[in-house]
This record gives structure tokens, C-alpha cells and sequence, in this order.
């Protein structure tokens, strides 16, 4: 009897040491387009732009600490679609932190989309943004000279999280 109650034990712990390590995203990527910026508003000759709302959500049942931009939190975030990119204010303070977010817990960020490219409004009918997550672990400060790994996941599109629902911007 002992044996089988230690069989059980050690393939229960194995499956929850399995489980554990599958690559199920942490963070789930929700964002709203709240609505269309005259150009007046932004003091902009041309273009088209949108305010967005982008909502990083813990899903797990434990704290997720991964690294952001202090400032340029949309260096984190890529589209799916070509011209398509942030209209972004100066930021003079910027470095990479980290961020934690406890169980459940969400944190939003509120920023301004331009269409750079408005063939876009032709071509796509819709487009996905997505968040490029960096571990707390896989980032060292002061031995890694600069955020090369921020680059390097945005150019080869690694470790994106891509939001749930498509994005339809209204002309």
C-alpha cells in the first residue's frame, strides 16, 4: 500500500512539474480603441490617429514580475500589420525596470496610434497588437550593456503575447 500511495506521489509531482513548464502566457493582452483624434487635438498637419488602451492582465494564481521600459513602454508592443506604429510623446528618464503584477491583477496603459501608412484602411480590415514579455530572470542589469534583448525578440518575433481580439479601427 505504502508503494502505491509513493507511485501516485511521484507521478502527481511529475505532472504538475510538466505542467509548470509548458509555455502558457502569463499575461493576457486586451486593448480598445476608444476613439478617433481630430487633428486640431493633436496639433498634427495630417494623419490619422487613434487614443488605445492596452490592458496587460495577470492570469495566473502568482505574482509576474517581467521587465518594462520605465517611460517608452511601447518599445514592448508590436503590430501585427505594417504601418501601423505609436505616436509617442519625449521621455527623458527611460531605462528598463521591473514590473510586478500580483494575481489577477492588470495594469494599463493609455497611448496614441498613428497610421503611418493608410493603405492600410484598403488592405486590412484589422490588426492585432502584441506584448513582447521578458522574464525578470532573463535580463541582467549591468551585464548586458543595453536592452539587446528587447531587439532581438521584437526582429525575430519571439516571445509575443498577442492580443485576444482583433483591432477594427473606424475611418
Amino acid at each position: 500500500m505504502n508503494k502505491l500511495i509513493l507511485y501516485i506521489s511521484i507521478l502527481l509531482l511529475l505532472d504538475s512539474c510538466i505542467s509548470s513548464n509548458r509555455s502558457e502566457n502569463p499575461l493576457q493582452v486586451k486593448v480598445d480603441i476608444i476613439n478617433k483624434i481630430p487633428l486640431n487635438v493633436i496639433k498634427e498637419k495630417n494623419g490619422n490617429f487613434y487614443s488605445i488602451k492596452i490592458n496587460l492582465i495577470n492570469k495566473t494564481d502568482s505574482t509576474v514580475r517581467f521587465w518594462m521600459m520605465t517611460t517608452s513602454w511601447w518599445d514592448h508592443m508590436v503590430f501585427s500589420s505594417h504601418g501601423i506604429c505609436f505616436y509617442w510623446l519625449r521621455c527623458n528618464h527611460n531605462f528598463p525596470t521591473i514590473k510586478k503584477l500580483l494575481p489577477k491583477e492588470s495594469i494599463v496603459y493609455n497611448g496614441i496610434i498613428q497610421i503611418c501608412d493608410t493603405s492600410i484602411y484598403k488592405n486590412k480590415k484589422s490588426f492585432k497588437l502584441g506584448f513582447i514579455l521578458i522574464n525578470k530572470n532573463e535580463y541582467n542589469v549591468g551585464q548586458d550593456d543595453d536592452f539587446d534583448i528587447l531587439i532581438d525578440r521584437k526582429k525575430n518575433n519571439k516571445h509575443i503575447i498577442w492580443c485576444d481580439n482583433p483591432i477594427i479601427l473606424n475611418k
